[in-house]
């Protein structure tokens, strides 16, 4: 069942640095096309053209061949045969130039051994921007099937993958972005608004499962929003509207059921060239689980499907705050740089520094002061902050909290940051923003 919702553009503002939204970060890296050199080929090359004129980068080159393994008794697996070896390249270079592939060091692009390694090889050591995959059988003796490469792909990349459908389009100009307001999924759809035609339309599509079943093309009576879907939603709605293009048009729906069959029949109904999902982890139980939806996306889709990982502990958690209004970290490799950002934007705002203690209570230690900056020290896990007046060094007040636990940042409904929380065991310390301010 669906519901839609509205979309205008942004309201305009002169937002100030405690309010500035940015997208993700740029990448610079090449769109690696990885090839099997055959007829099929030919969808996913115009796609990887397509997304490079984009996204303003080449494209770069691989084939793998995956042979299957023949016992030598003496030295156990033998090389691959000379013949062999010969006859894939040969291909690789007819299909090259049939499709007009200017390409140097052949030895680069033809590469031997599993098919998932090597391109993951190859992807970091270009800093690839975007995988470009076909969506049927990846290799030539052991195959992999349909959707699995992307999948296998997305669980050791940094880069989004994009796996492309036979005789798919390779301009996007309908995207339905699955949502379930994980960093990855918003990384997704963000790498599909690069990827969007002129005058293209993006769907955000959030997902809510119940016991009855109602088909996508069905449902546009649809359902309300719940009240916390809706106010996430109103906030995507600002941030995208933020980071698309003038001519994009961006649209809202949320499907009940199966979170599978709706997304495909809602792209089927809308014949989308292309579906986004995010992936959330790397670990053996996020590919059984919480990896279900995407993987049987890449497998059952017949239009193209792009995924993303999440980013980076503290790009997701900046992607959190702009998206959700707050956002909690428990990994240290994210607080120094979330912590750097926040100083930057609230330098200089008068706060209010309360501490909740197990033995005292919560208590107000410092009201008025100017905000300089929160630090965060790797070494022992302590976070300073410091207090005082950009106009006077000499007065100034530094909380140094060890052994943090976690750090919390919250906005409010105009994207303006009003509080710090960090917590160390069960002590929490509050940084809040007196009004005005």
């Amino acid at each position: 069942m669906t519901d839609s919702m509205p979309v205008t553009r942004a309201r305009t503002a002169s937002y100030d640095r405690a309010t500035t939204s940015e997208a993700l970060p740029r990448a610079t890296g090449p769109v690696l096309l990885a090839t099997t050199a055959t007829a099929r080929s030919h969808w996913a090359l115009k796609a990887a053209r397509r997304a490079a004129h984009s996204l303003g980068a080449s494209v770069e080159v691989i084939s793998v061949i995956e042979p299957p393994p023949i016992f030598d008794p003496l030295s156990g697996v033998t090389p691959l045969p000379l013949m062999l070896d010969e006859s894939f390249r040969a291909e690789v270079r007819s299909f090259l130039s049939t499709e007009n592939v200017s390409v140097e060091g052949e030895s680069k692009i033809v590469q031997f051994g599993n098919i998932a390694s090597a391109i993951r090889r190859a992807a970091l050591d270009a800093q690839a921007q975007l995988v470009v995959v076909g969506a049927g059988t990846h290799a030539r003796g052991n195959e992999i099937r349909s959707g699995d490469l992307a999948t296998k792909l997305l669980t050791s990349l940094p880069c989004p993958v994009l796996s492309v459908a036979e005789h798919a389009r390779s301009t996007f100009n309908h995207v339905v972005a699955a949502i379930d307001f994980s960093p990855a999924s918003i990384a997704a759809a963000h790498t599909a608004l690069q990827l969007l035609a002129p005058n293209g339309t993006l769907v955000l599509v959030h997902c809510t499962s119940n016991n009855e079943f109602v088909g996508a093309t069905e449902a546009l009576a649809g359902v309300a929003f719940s009240p916390d879907d809706a106010n996430k939603l109103l906030r995507l709605r600002d941030r995208f509207a933020e980071w698309a293009r003038p001519d994009v048009k961006l649209e809202f729906r949320q499907l009940n059921g199966n979170a599978v069959a709706e997304l495909l029949n809602f792209a089927n109904y809308s014949e989308s060239g292309l579906i986004t999902v995010g992936t959330h982890g790397k670990g053996f139980l996020e590919r059984l689980f919480a990896g279900s939806v995407a993987r049987h996306i890449f497998r059952q889709a017949s239009c193209s499907v792009l995924g993303s990982a999440a980013p980076m502990p503290a790009e997701s958690i900046r992607l959190l705050i702009e998206t959700q209004g707050s956002a909690t970290s428990t990994e240290p490799a994210a607080w120094k740089q979330t912590l750097d950002a926040f100083s930057a934007r609230n330098v200089g705002r008068r706060v209010r520094l309360e501490v909740d203690d197990v033995d005292f209570g919560a208590q107000v230690q410092a009201s008025g002061y100017e905000f300089i900056g929160a630090e965060f020290n790797e070494h022992d896990a302590r976070v300073e902050l410091m207090l005082g007046s950009t106009h006077n060094r000499s007065n100034h007040l530094t909380r140094s909290i060890p052994r943090v636990t976690s750090v919390s940042i919250k906005r409010d409904d105009d994207n303006r940051d009003v509080a710090l929380e960090i917590r160390a065991g069960v002590t929490v310390s509050l940084v809040t923003f007196e009004e005005g301010v």
